[in-house]
């Protein structure tokens, strides 16, 4: 799609159109910004979005390649526009090419030796461990050899987890994999060899998702920390290793000087970054789970109290502008409808156990929802026809399943 435009027009380049994307397109559109969105498939829901006046589709945002040669082509009309990366391959690939892209483009990411110590978690539980942050129990192995000298050490559950989330997820379509003996743990490490992904062994913080906090925090141009916004996980998708679906924002202070020490560690650091927590019950401590470079799932919820961190990026970085994001209150909800709703009632509430008030009470307080929006509708309608629709072909998978297994049995 493409729309015919004046010089005049305030514009950025918005790199993946799902769930994140569309809701930085919007909050971004508010502000009189219209977006050109790079995206890989038809789910990608921002596309739609009245704010949107550029559409280009590639074919996986996996290949960096992909990602640069589509901005080197458009290089003379997007001349000096400002990218933000909505997803973790495009961060990657614009840290990685920083040095070529920023003779045209205006790249609100930091060097790729910082990135790289974010997406990797190798790298970033062992800036964690040199800030003296805990992080859960880890084993490094380049061998079954190497596992089976720890095997004594390993306790079950444990997971097998990626050091890069965005190669592995792309393969396995999850974030990891959680195995409960040592016979399950080497199949699953030596499936993630076999792909070529690198895995290491870490222990299960047990808690359910209410244990997990986010940090989100955006250090300018020059260095400084503008602000931090924290949220409180209630719930995921799926339970337990998924994305968050329903969220709370809170304040705690433990967590936010757990971020700081980090950010202490990467001088050079500049954009946005988020930490992860999880609350451990057995020492009383936060451990760290994992650190995005990237605007994530909760923009709604953040831009709701002017906590827009892609606005800010356009301020700083196009406007040269001062930041200082404001404050928020406790206790204000986000809520992915979808995403709850089909968890609720499908087989991952077993998993959840959690209580009917447990589940209808960020319904009945101060809310935003993810996706839903009157103001931009045509997303809001595409996106719940294609869940609609692949609901009902999945109950239709189930139902016919049960039919020929009673046939079977009566046969």
């Amino acid at each position: 799609m493409q729309l015919t435009y004046n010089n005049n027009q305030k514009r950025v380049i918005i790199l993946y159109g799902g769930d994140i994307g569309l809701q930085v397109v919007r909050e971004l559109g508010k502000k009189g910004i219209k977006s050109i969105v790079i995206y890989q498939s038809d789910d990608e829901f921002a596309i739609h979005s009245k704010y949107v006046m550029e559409s280009h589709r590639i074919e996986n945002f996996l290949d960096k390649k992909q990602i640069r040669n589509i901005l080197m082509k458009n290089k003379k009309k997007w001349n000096k526009l400002l990218i933000i990366p909505c997803n973790d391959e495009s961060v990657d690939a614009l840290s990685y090419y920083k040095k070529q892209l920023t003779k045209f483009y205006i790249l609100p990411v930091a060097d790729y030796k910082y990135i790289q110590k974010l997406l990797n978690k190798k790298l970033t539980y062992s800036i964690a461990t040199k800030a003296g942050i805990p992080v859960p129990k880890t084993f490094y192995c380049n061998s079954v050899y190497e596992i089976k000298k720890v095997r004594s050490k390993i306790t079950f559950p444990s997971l097998v987890k990626p050091y890069e989330r965005h190669h592995f997820a792309a393969i396995f379509k999850t974030k990891l994999f959680e195995v409960n003996s040592f016979d399950e743990l080497l199949e699953k490490w030596i499936s993630c060899r076999k792909h070529g992904i690198k895995a290491m062994i870490t222990e299960k913080v047990p808690g359910d998702d209410t244990h997990l906090q986010l940090c989100k925090f955006y250090v300018d141009r020059t260095g400084k920390l503008t602000g931090t916004f924290q949220m409180q996980k209630l719930r995921q998708s799926p339970p337990l290793y998924g994305v968050g679906r329903v969220m709370k924002t809170i304040h705690n202070t433990i967590t936010k000087k757990l971020t700081q020490k980090i950010l202490k560690q990467m001088p050079g650091f500049v954009g946005v970054a988020q930490t992860e927590f999880k609350y451990d019950s057995r020492d009383d401590k936060y451990k760290l789970i994992e650190i995005n470079c990237r605007n994530t799932l909760f923009v709604k919820l953040e831009c709701k109290f002017g906590f827009n961190i892609a606005f800010a990026m356009y301020q700083d970085f196009v406007e040269n502008k001062e930041i200082q994001m404001p404050e928020y209150p406790d206790n204000f909800y986000w809520i992915h409808l979808h995403k709850d709703l089909f968890t609720i009632f499908s087989k991952g509430r077993k998993t959840e156990q959690y209580s009917f008030w447990q589940y209808i009470q960020p319904y009945l307080n101060r809310k935003v929802f993810a996706i839903e929006s009157w103001s931009d509708l045509k997303p809001t309608l595409v996106y719940w026809i294609s869940k609609v629709v692949a609901i009902s072909k999945w109950l239709w998978k189930k139902l016919v399943g049960k039919s020929r297994g009673v046939a079977l049995c009566e046969s």
